[in-house]
């Protein structure tokens, strides 16, 4: 299992994260690319464990089994579920063998997961029989992939929409002649990036400004962007961002929508339902789970009742 310590390690190039975030105004440290990352990351971290939620019918089922199974979804695209203690666990299991339709008929584990102890004997468990190997989607794959994707993209694009901010107080190009007027104009430029009020002469022998390198912000584009790759994000999960009221949507985005997330979040809520089916199956415990976004387009997530149309449902008001 992935702590929150590895994961400052892994995406911060220091795990002194919120101590430089703090004092990043008074050291004057400037915004990392990583650091708005890992913001990303754990937005969509959360998201993405919270799309499911689960309660036992009959037995006792503690609510960290659901959390240390969610994460394991979604960081690894798939758990093993036994027995300890006569109490459910979700640890990190590796399948192996295989049956006629190439899936794994056993996997091995070590209970607390993360890196591995010598000390711990790896345990194995028989598929459907004493334990259950449980997948994320049809194929396995861990949503971690595509948040990481996304994050580093968008913390990009925040980089970018900085630097344009920055780059169009000034538009105008400084043509050095030698080292100290160089030393000059990289001195403007970086009082301006500060946010400093700034000031340079344009009539001097050894610096001339070329006006005629006058470009066109970009700016929008950047945000446009950035935007774009929101809602693809949101769409993954079955959140839907592309305009506000669904009878706005023309059908084409209607149909894309619905096509996009019938390969997302319905595959993982069918693999979720499998594995409540094989837990009632091999360890007696019945359980549910609900989704709670809305996966058919209908305007409701799929743990609440459809909304009931006004004046008759379907009928023409006269």
């Amino acid at each position: 299992m992935i702590t929150n310590d590895q994961l400052y390690k892994l995406y911060s190039k220091s795990d002194k994260y919120y101590m430089r975030l703090m004092s990043g105004a008074a050291l004057g440290r400037q915004i990392n690319v990583w650091d708005i990352f890992r913001n990303y990351f754990e937005h969509f971290t959360a998201m993405g464990m919270n799309l499911f939620s689960y309660e036992a019918e009959d037995g006792y089922v503690p609510d960290r089994f659901f959390k240390q199974l969610e994460k394991r979804y979604f960081f690894f695209g798939h758990a093993g579920i036994v027995e300890r203690d006569s109490e459910l666990t979700a640890v990190s299991a590796s399948g192996f063998g295989e049956d006629v339709y190439d899936e794994p008929v056993k996997f091995n584990f070590v209970y607390g997961g993360g890196i591995p102890d010598p000390s711990r004997t790896p345990q194995e468990r028989t598929i459907n029989v004493d334990g259950v190997y449980t997948k994320n989607t049809f194929t396995g794959y861990p949503t971690a992939m595509a948040a990481e994707q996304y994050a580093l993209m968008i913390a990009h694009c925040d980089m970018s929409i900085i630097a344009e901010l920055v780059n169009s107080r000034f538009m105008d190009v400084l043509k050095a002649s030698n080292n100290q007027s160089a030393e000059a104009a990289g001195k403007f430029y970086k009082d301006l990036y500060m946010g400093k009020l700034s000031f340079i002469s344009d009539r001097t022998e050894e610096m001339e400004i070329d006006r005629a390198a006058r470009g066109v912000s970009r700016l929008r584009d950047y945000i446009d962007t950035k935007s774009s790759l929101l809602k693809e994000f949101y769409a993954l999960f079955g959140i839907n961002k592309t305009n506000e009221k669904r009878e706005r949507m023309i059908t084409d985005e209607v149909k894309d929508n619905q096509e996009l997330l019938q390969f997302n979040v319905k595959d993982m809520l069918e693999q979720r339902k499998k594995m409540c089916d094989d837990v009632a199956d091999v360890f007696g415990i019945r359980i549910n789970v609900k989704c709670h976004v809305d996966i058919d387009n209908d305007g409701t997530p799929e743990d609440q009742e459809p909304k009931q149309e006004a004046n008759g449902g379907d009928q023409d008001a006269v």
